[in-house]
Formats: C-alpha cells, sequence, structure tokens
C-alpha cells in the first residue's frame, strides 16, 4: 500500500477523492471489508472505474487517503490549541469531540482488522505535526497517539456511556480579567461564574436576511428555540475570535479563514448563567454542514420574519437584534 502523507496533501480533486472515501465509509455498513469490490466502489461513488483507477489502485489506498484526510483536518484543532502544551486536556478533550463524528468510520476499520491503518496514520501525524510542534520525543507521541486512538475506539464500542471529559471555562470579574476556572456543569447554573463565548451572525449577500439556527429539543438552556446561528464557549485560554473561528467551522462546517468582523460585546446576565459575549459578523450564502447533535436546522430569515416571529427566538437573540439595529448594522 502507498503511504499517503498529509505533509503533502493538496484540495487538488478532493471532491472526487472523497466521494470516493465516503463510498466506501457507506459499503462498509452494508458488507464486509473483503467482499467491497472495485466495481463496488465506483458505482456508489458515482465514477468510472477509470477514474478510480487515476488516483487509486488499491481499496487500501482509498482508506488511506480518507483517513488523513480526517486527520489533516484535525491539524487546526491542535494548531489552535491555547494551551501551548502537549499532551493537554484541550487536545484529549478535541480529540474526542472531532473523531467521534466519524465514528463509524473508525470502528469500521478496526472491525475489518485495518488497525494497523488507524494507527500507522496517527503515528505520522504525531510524526509530521506534533513532535516538531513541541519539541517532545517520538515515543511520547507513539504513546500518546496509541493510548487515545485505542481509548477511543473501545469508548465507540461499548457505547459511548461515560460522558466525554467536561470542558473547562475561564472565569472572569465584571471587567473582563481572569481570576479563575470552572467546569462546563458549574458555570451552567451558577450566574456568579461569568465566563464568555463567541457569537457568530451570519449576513446573506444580499444584505436582507440573517441566518438562525433552530436549537435541538435536548439543549439545557432554551431548547427548540431559534438563535445565532454561531454560538459557543471559549475554551480556557482561548480568545474570542479564535472561538468564532473554531465555533463558525464546527457548527457549520465555514472555513476558519473567512474574513470575520468585529461587532460589539456584550452581556447576558440571567438566574441560570452569566456570559460576557463577543460578536462577530460574516457574509455568506453557505452551504453549511450543520452538527446534527447542536442544531435542528439552519436558515435564513427576512427582516420581516425576524420582526414577526420573536415569540420563536431566545431571549439572547432578540436582545441581539435589538442591539444591531441599534448600532445600524442591519
Amino acid at each position: 500500500m502507498n503511504k499517503f502523507s498529509i505533509s503533502n496533501y493538496t484540495k487538488r480533486n478532493k471532491f472526487t477523492r472523497m466521494c470516493i472515501g465516503e463510498a466506501m465509509v457507506s459499503l462498509m455498513k452494508e458488507k464486509s471489508y473483503s467482499k467491497i469490490k472495485i466495481l463496488d466502489l465506483a458505482v456508489k461513488a458515482g465514477v468510472s472505474r477509470m477514474t478510480f483507477y487515476k488516483y487509486y489502485h488499491t481499496k487500501e489506498e482509498v482508506l488511506g487517503d480518507y483517513l488523513n484526510e480526517i486527520i489533516s483536518g484535525y491539524v487546526d484543532i491542535y494548531d489552535n490549541d491555547p494551551s501551548g502544551d502537549f499532551p493537554s486536556y484541550n487536545n484529549m478533550l478535541n480529540a474526542l469531540v472531532y473523531f467521534d463524528k466519524y465514528a463509524d468510520f473508525f470502528v469500521g476499520l478496526a472491525n475489518a482488522g485495518l488497525y494497523s491503518l488507524l494507527i500507522d496514520a496517527t503515528n505520522e501525524y504525531m510524526e509530521n505535526n506534533i513532535v516538531p510542534k513541541y519539541g517532545i520525543s517520538l515515543y511520547k507521541a507513539y504513546y500518546f497517539a496509541g493510548a487515545i486512538l485505542n481509548t477511543f475506539i473501545k469508548w465507540e464500542e461499548n457505547g459511548k456511556k461515560e460522558k466525554i471529559m467536561e470542558e473547562i471555562f475561564d472565569i472572569v470579574d465584571e471587567n473582563g480579567a481572569v481570576i479563575g476556572t470552572a467546569p462546563r456543569s458549574r458555570c451552567h447554573g451558577d450566574p456568579s461564574l461569568i465566563h464568555r463565548t463567541a457569537h457568530v451572525i451570519v449576513f446573506h449577500p444580499d444584505g436582507e436576511r440573517i441566518l438562525l439556527q433552530l436549537r435541538t429539543k435536548t439543549k439545557d438552556i432554551q431548547p427548540g428555540k431559534w438563535d445565532t446561528a454561531v454560538g459557543g464557549h471559549l475554551d480556557h485560554g482561548e480568545d474570542f475570535e479564535s472561538a468564532a473561528r473554531r465555533e463558525m467551522n464546527e457548527e457549520l462546517g465555514l472555513d476558519r479563514k473567512l474574513p470575520l468582523r468585529f461587532l460589539f460585546h456584550s452581556k447576558i446576565r440571567n438566574d441560570i448563567e452569566s456570559e460576557n459575549v463577543g460578536v462577530f459578523a460574516l457574509v455568506s450564502a453557505g452551504p453549511f454542514q450543520f452538527q446534527r447533535s447542536e442544531i435542528d436546522e439552519v436558515r435564513f430569515f427576512s427582516r420581516a420574519d425576524l420582526n414577526m416571529r420573536r415569540s420563536e427566538f431566545t431571549p439572547n437573540l432578540c436582545a441581539e437584534l435589538d442591539e444591531l439595529q441599534k448600532r445600524g448594522f442591519f
């Protein structure tokens, strides 16, 4: 099998290659890996056999390419880890959260007897990214790679009965100065613990519509309500803009490098929590790939809808819309 190097990746022909990779993932849910033929892959991906062989020679090369695309997408998360240490709490938390989106693929590989493919790709990521960045030994990197991979696979196979490690937030005073840390569960329920969030208001290019997200009915706060398109807490040590870029990528699948404009700071104070919010603006018509575990739907709302359907919105969104209009942004 050819070894695909993350460091040599380009975006050239990525769409076709990823269609073939997604076809492999889909077929592995339908039949055992050994029974999947090249023709099956081509048909499922909607490409000709000639196109398939333009990129790959074997099924293993398809898996290697797709796996490296997944891991290369995680590079940004490590590169933006604010702690500056490895391994850190954020490293481990982000790894479990990120790779959970591809659980079927990872568990499928392990069950197909291709665990070595997983560990080889993870080790290569460590060699090319973690070791030079943090100056740690290869064996420390390999140790962490094996530990997190094995923990992740077993956690998925056992039905994710245990909750992922709880997020840690910086606690700030009324002036925004960091004065300590606290877990998410304490922040949601104790209004004295002021923490920070970043919001991104997504404007349609026509300037007449704003994108909103419909919160799932399983949310702790304001379930089933329409809310700002992008919103999330700052991780420990993170700044507002970094959090905004991370959240718009995680929640809507948008490129972190898209231009963001800072609009204003606001404060949320209620009986459940206290948040200092950094509000940013982004212009985009999509496409949007939203987190279905967090969001039921995303939709552009016209000015008229925004005024007429306020009863369906979270109080925080209503306040944010009022502030937008007050400042002349919309």
